[in-house]
């Protein structure tokens, strides 16, 4: 039986980001879905709803996929690594590490903004977005999931780029 805590968490680290679309980029670099998240983030507690004490989440490219890595600290202090690679095709990928979700299905509208389902076993059991602020600084990250035990549990989660 899982924590409704530990749910939170596992979903948080397993989410993907995503931007708004008030800024362009340069016409080289639009349609990549991938480049404005790659690097290093850091969790911003107080701006985070039910946050972990803290979270690292590195996006870097592994060949074609992109791969995160999740690193964080629940409020007990125990420590969790989550791995995902995937790409945002709308395929189910693996996650690596959650006590919560076994696979990531992951689409991208542009590159400020991705949407997301987790799941356990083959069932949806969460489904949020990722969002990259136009200067490329903030990634805000929501959802919402189920709980083995049918509850529901909302989440925010606010990352400032290293």
């Amino acid at each position: 039986m899982f924590s409704v805590r530990a749910l939170r968490l596992a979903l948080l680290v397993s989410c993907v980001s995503a931007p708004s679309l008030t800024t362009q980029a340069p016409p080289s670099q639009r349609g990549d879905p991938y480049r404005l998240v790659l690097g290093t983030w850091e969790l911003n507690v107080a701006k985070s709803l039910n946050p972990p004490k803290s979270q690292t989440r590195t996006y870097e490219m592994s060949g074609s996929n992109l791969k995160y890595t999740d690193h964080y600290v629940d409020t007990d202090g125990k420590e969790t690594v989550v791995v995902w690679s995937g790409r945002y095709d709308g395929k189910d990928y693996p996650i690596i590490g959650s006590p919560a979700f076994d696979a990531q299905a992951t689409t991208a509208s542009d590159e400020y903004r991705a949407t997301y389902a987790v799941k356990r076993a083959g069932k949806v059991v969460g489904r949020g977005t990722r969002v990259v602020s136009p200067d490329g600084k903030v990634m805000t990250i929501r959802g919402k999931f189920t709980t083995p035990e049918g509850q529901d549990v909302n989440f925010l989660g606010v990352f400032d780029k290293r």
